[in-house]
């Protein structure tokens, strides 16, 4: 260790340091390709062998005979020459012929003698360890001596040693030579290899710019140095291998671009296209609802003058009638008079009430533009970008962009404000053709109720435990035979068209008969083989009179109030109609079967609209005949038709204009169907299926997913009596006012006529 005049110290490496590997050729140096190649070897030249020492000469204060001092690291020093030109280390400054340099360095004798303490004691030094290059005191001199490692050491006076850098050449190895380089900044002999700066440096330099820097003499580190260069060639070719490598990726990586620029231009004009191909097939939707809603619209301004027509031509008739009577009225009795006078003021009523509810609307068909807004959307819609990995298909998400660096937000679509507001569509486990529920508007009265005119909101249980049956095979009062539909009215009373007795029969909620009325016949009153029933908000019962192609309306106590419908295609006839749904303002909507329609009223049976399954209406969702059989309200207005022969669930909007959606197909999975029958929804929208051949009956949810589900075969459900018919199938289902479910259930028409006196119809859950 050697000491600077400020106190600070600096190493120097002596020899026979140990330092063999870099003898070792495999050892390579990272000197060019540390910072830049990973992969190349990566090794440290942290030694260097040893070199030979010299025999120490005779210690005589550290004096030659020929006025050299010897040192093992700096060779022969002169210590007695008076000539200043030899540049020998260690001339006596003091001599007369000397004087001090100029540029006397700090630390030199000149420069500052008196303040180099020793590197031990830290007392005043006074001498000078050339083998240690370190400054001692009179005290430490005798120490250091006297150590065992360091006896043969060289220790001088520094007044004996000339200021370092004052001499313009040095000595090595014995003899003076002119050449040598120097050290720019210090004109001292460059005679060090700082291995941190990797820079050979003069002794002057150890002490100040490297003074904590590992230096090691520069015959020491250049002993090996074959070695060493071969290290540096290797680094350097491995260097052109991963350089050569660099540049071939770089070629790779270029032909890449132009295989990537290429696809992404394909699929940049393929996605467009399916912007474009979604605008021309909006357009040619809407221009044929254009063309569906002209033919509708003149389809029921033609139903209108049909109808306007027939009232025209009856209302002819009745005043030929009554001209007549008028002409005749002096031949006739006043019986006769009156018969044609009340007769034909009835019949004046009914033209009048027709001529009221065909009056033609003026009605337009308005184009409602979209939302231009999304034009700039439209724009904006998509983006090219550079990522830092290679993605599955080209086509890059915001997360792996975000990963990636580059942060990509897909623009969302403007939607309009005064759009529909969007619920639930039926698009779960069956067909559908892309159209969603209408939101229920807060605070909007009911339109479809359970039980049409209930103050009381009905509110289906989760329940598949038989509670009650009732209503046993036979003829009797309390007995029906292959009876078909059932409602509930106000008063919970629940009832039952008894379609093989051609009769209507009212039962308490308990199961006891209340009310029995109709025979068999095409009268007033009378029957054949009635299906459908419901009640209207005014209690009326209306019944489907299937067979006699029409329906009846009765007072609450069974008395025949009117009648409307006959055998036909027309507006307001009817080819077998089979079920009735009664909405709180009193419109009647009859499932049309073999028409293939169903067909709404108002409370006094005069024709209102109707909605067909072909012909204007037919589209490639409706496959095959549309067998309309079951039929309800939603509360919020939407109708809800059973297809029987399809296995399928249609949702119309409230207009009857279009079908909102389809559900299901054949099957017996929780979304499938096989033959649904008779249909009805709570209050708050739940939808209840009699799935007749499947033999249960399934509740949804509006969104029409599954809830549950009644097995009525004993069999399959313990809940129910084992005495009961295993081969019955539910044909409708009704709601009492507390809640509980009614089934009506019908012998399979596999099964033999025959009488089952433990089977009972009417089952309530």
């Amino acid at each position: 260790m050697a000491l600077l005049s400020n106190g600070s110290t600096v190493k120097l490496t002596s020899p026979g340091s140990g330092k063999q590997q870099l003898n070792n050729p495999n050892n390579h140096n990272d000197i060019f390709f540390s910072n830049l190649l990973n992969n190349l070897p990566r090794s440290r030249w942290d030694g260097v062998p040893s070199v030979p020492v010299t025999p120490s000469p005779p210690r005589n204060g550290g004096i030659l005979n020929d006025g050299f001092l010897y040192s093992r690291v700096l060779g022969p020093i002169g210590t007695q020459s008076t000539n200043h030109d030899l540049g020998a280390v260690g001339t006596n400054p003091l001599t007369p012929s000397s004087s001090p340099p100029s540029n006397s360095s700090p630390g030199s004798v000149h420069g500052g003698l008196l303040s180099m303490v020793c590197g031990r004691c830290e007392m005043q030094a006074s001498n000078r360890c050339l083998d240690c290059n370190d400054l001692l005191c009179e005290t430490c001199v005798a120490k250091h001596q006297n150590h065992l490692p360091f006896q043969e050491h060289c220790v001088v006076l520094l007044s004996n040693l000339s200021p370092i850098g004052s001499i313009a050449n040095s000595i090595a190895n014995g003899s003076p030579t002119q050449n040598e380089p120097q050290c720019d900044s210090h004109s001292e002999v460059l005679r060090y290899v700082c291995e941190q700066c990797n820079k050979i440096v003069c002794q002057e330099c150890t002490f100040r710019e490297h003074k904590d820097h590992n230096c090691i003499a520069v015959a020491m580190f250049a002993d090996g140095a074959q070695a060493k260069i071969q290290c540096v060639l290797e680094s350097g070719k491995l260097g052109k291998k991963y350089i050569k490598a660099s540049i071939d990726r770089a070629v790779a990586y270029s032909q890449a671009i132009e295989r990537d620029a290429v696809e992404t231009t394909q699929k940049i004009r393929k996605a467009m296209r399916y912007f474009m191909n979604a605008i021309e097939e909006r357009e040619r939707t809407l221009l044929e609802k254009v063309e569906k809603c002209r033919q509708q619209k003149n389809t029921s301004l033609s139903d209108q003058m049909a109808g306007l027509r027939s009232a025209l031509a009856g209302l002819a008739s009745t005043s030929d009638s009554l001209v007549k009577a008028l002409d005749t009225a002096n031949c006739l009795t006043p019986l006769e008079l009156s018969t044609a006078l009340t007769l034909g003021e009835t019949q004046m009523q009914q033209f009048a009430s027709m001529y009221k509810s065909l009056q033609p609307k003026e009605e337009f068909i308005a184009f409602v533009a979209p939302n231009f807004e999304l034009i700039q959307e439209l724009r904006l819609q998509g983006d090219v970008v550079i990522t830092h990995q290679r993605v599955y298909n080209n086509t890059v998400t915001t997360q792996q962009l975000s990963s990636s660096g580059n942060m990509l937000i897909r623009r969302p679509i403007i939607r309009s404000i005064n759009q529909t507001k969007i619920l639930t569509p039926w698009d779960q486990g069956g067909s559908h053709i892309g159209t969603s529920l209408k939101a229920i508007t807060s605070g909007k009265p009911n339109i479809g109720q359970s039980i049409p005119g209930s103050t009381l909101h009905v509110t289906l249980k989760s329940s598949m435990i038989l509670s009650t049956s009732f209503g046993f095979d036979g003829q009797g009062d309390g007995q029906v035979s292959r009876p078909w539909g059932l409602c509930v009215d106000k008063d919970g009373n629940v009832i039952v068209a008894d379609r093989r007795n051609n009769r209507i029969q009212v039962f308490y909620p308990d199961g006891s008969c209340k009310l029995i009325f109709g025979e068999k016949g095409s009268g007033n009153g009378q029957f054949d083989l009635p299906a459908g029933i419901s009640t209207d908000p005014q209690n009326r019962i209306v019944v489907v009179d299937k067979d006699n192609h029409r329906i009846q309306i009765f007072t609450a106590a069974g008395n025949f109030v009117l009648k409307f419908g006959s055998y036909g295609k027309d507006c307001g006839q009817f080819q077998y109609p089979w079920d009735v749904a009664i909405n709180s303002k009193g419109e009647m909507l009859v499932t049309d079967s073999r028409n293939h329609r169903i067909q709404l009223f108002n409370p006094d049976g005069h024709f209102i609209s109707r909605f067909c399954f072909d012909g204007v209406n037919h589209s490639r969702s409706l496959k095959g005949l549309t067998t309309p059989r079951g039929v309800c309200f939603t509360p919020h207005g939407d109708v809800i038709v059973s297809d029987f022969e399809n296995h399928r669930l249609l949702l119309i909007d409230n207009s009857l204009s279009k079908i909102l959606a389809l559900k299901g197909h054949e099957g017996t999975g929780a979304q499938e169907f096989s033959r649904p029958s008779g249909i009805c929804c709570d209050d708050d929208g739940r939808v209840v299926v009699a799935d007749s051949k499947n033999q249960r009956v399934l509740v949804f949810s509006p969104a029409l997913d599954f809830l549950w589900a009644v097995d009525i075969r004993p069999s399959n459900n313990i809940l129910i009596p084992s005495n009961l018919d295993e081969k019955d199938r539910p044909s409708d289902v009704a709601i009492l006012p507390d809640g509980r479910l009614v089934v009506m259930v019908e012998t399979s028409p596999d099964a033999r006529d025959t009488s089952n006196p433990q089977k009972t119809f009417i089952q309530i859950y």
